[in-house]
């Protein structure tokens, strides 16, 4: 019992960690904590489960470990040919932050994935409900009094982000509770909470982050049609890639055709050149498009003449770390890339061997997180944020569940 309710409290700590910031500074941090403490977790039991004989570890989950290695050797190769180099914790602090979702991920599926999480459902629905109430009574509220912070105006009125510290995070924490929600009323009515899908679709428009926006009403179209076919049909896929291109154009203008004052497409463009001047490993860790080249400003920005774009100088750093693939290409060069975009494969590969079912609607919303992680990925930054390890917490309680209704049906069946 005490597992599933320190996992239970993690989730919901990774989720609201945006407000729980503000109230005290410390959970700005969970996202690091949960990946070492499940790491250090996973570690003990196994070496305690292999002095027992018991030899847990299934070889796809060893593959997973050693990728993850390899990669962590690799990322410190750049440093090694590339001078001048940023200092070794921060160093270390950038390579953590590209690779802590695949920690969690692994340590956290080995340690929970018979986990007996059933009865923390109804706590989540009940916690799901009460935030989108709260959020959407505030928010229509705030359209005529303007009482809560504005972060900017689209769509003719003031963007929020309820406490989350930006918008996106916001958008990010509904996408996650959309999904879990559905997830947990498919498996266990064989409904979809049609009501809670459209509320948060209007939570999402008022953060205004066109590509979330653009994301959850393709989402929210498969998640209206999901009880009425048996598997996506191919002309589907094609509708919602071009709504989600409509909704993306601007940012995906920005990011690869921007002006050179557009920081996003000068962190971008100036990646890939990076990348091609020190081919194939990059420049290093801490160099370029992270937050740790923005604490100890890199001089690859006075180099490559971008320090004077807005939001790219030392005085005024702050879209230093809005490019993910930028981020890539600028530290880790083509062939971190091609290891990323590998090692985020293996891992959907791995989950979709962990979730082997006839059941197709709920294969598709276990995966539904990571699917959204690696669409935005382009044009955000959420695979180096906290973000990323609450969608892998997302994703592992949606298996452990998975696994706990498959057990309760089989002995249901043998009755």
């Amino acid at each position: 019992m005490a597992n599933i309710t320190a996992f239970f409290i993690t989730l919901l700590m990774a989720l609201f960690a945006g407000p729980l910031k503000e109230i005290l500074p410390q959970f700005g941090y969970i996202d690091k904590v949960v990946t070492v403490v499940f790491a250090l977790c996973a570690i003990m039991k196994l070496v305690y489960m292999e002095r027992k004989g018991q030899y847990t570890l299934r070889p796809r989950d060893i593959g997973l470990f050693v990728l993850t290695i390899i990669f962590i050797i690799y990322s410190f190769l750049p440093n090694m040919f590339h001078q001048p180099s940023n200092t070794l914790s921060l160093q270390i602090y950038s390579m953590f932050s590209l690779i802590k979702y695949a920690i969690t991920f692994w340590s956290g599926l080995y340690l929970f994935r018979n986990l007996k999480l059933q009865k923390t459902t109804q706590y989540f629905k009940i916690i799901s409900v009460t935030f989108t109430t709260i959020c959407l009574i505030l928010g229509i509220a705030n359209l005529k009094l303007h009482f809560l912070s504005t972060f900017d105006i689209r769509f003719g009125f003031e963007t929020v982000s309820f406490g989350f510290g930006h918008p996106a995070q916001f958008a990010a924490a509904v996408i996650i509770i959309t999904i879990i929600h559905s997830f947990i009323s498919w498996s266990e009515k064989d409904k979809v909470p049609y009501l809670l899908i459209f509320a948060n679709f209007a939570l999402v428009i008022l953060a205004g982050r066109t590509t979330s926006i653009g994301f959850y009403l393709c989402m929210m179209l498969l998640l209206l049609i999901l009880p009425h076919i048996r598997r996506i049909p191919i002309y589907i896929y094609f509708l919602v890639a071009g709504v989600l291109a409509w909704f993306g154009r601007d940012r995906v203008v920005s990011q690869f055709f921007g002006s050179e004052d557009e920081a996003r497409g000068v962190l971008l463009n100036t990646g890939l050149q990076i990348a091609s001047e020190h081919a194939p490993l990059g420049a290093g860790l801490g160099m370029f498009g992270s937050h740790a080249s923005r604490l100890n400003y890199s001089p690859l920005y006075e180099t490559y003449n971008i320090s004077k774009v807005w939001g790219l100088s030392q005085e005024y750093p702050s879209f230093i770390a809005d490019s993910f693939w930028a981020m890539v290409f600028g530290e880790l060069g083509f062939m971190g890339a091609a290891f990323i975009i590998f090692l985020f494969g293996y891992i959907v590969w791995l989950l979709y061997k962990e979730v082997q079912i006839n059941d197709y609607q709920t294969k598709f919303l276990i995966m539904l997180p990571l699917i959204y992680a690696f669409i935005t990925s382009p044009m955000d930054t959420v695979m180096v944020s906290g973000t990323m390890v609450t969608i892998v917490l997302a994703v592992i309680y949606m298996v452990a569940l998975k696994n706990e209704y498959q057990e309760n049906r089989g002995e249901e069946a043998v009755l």
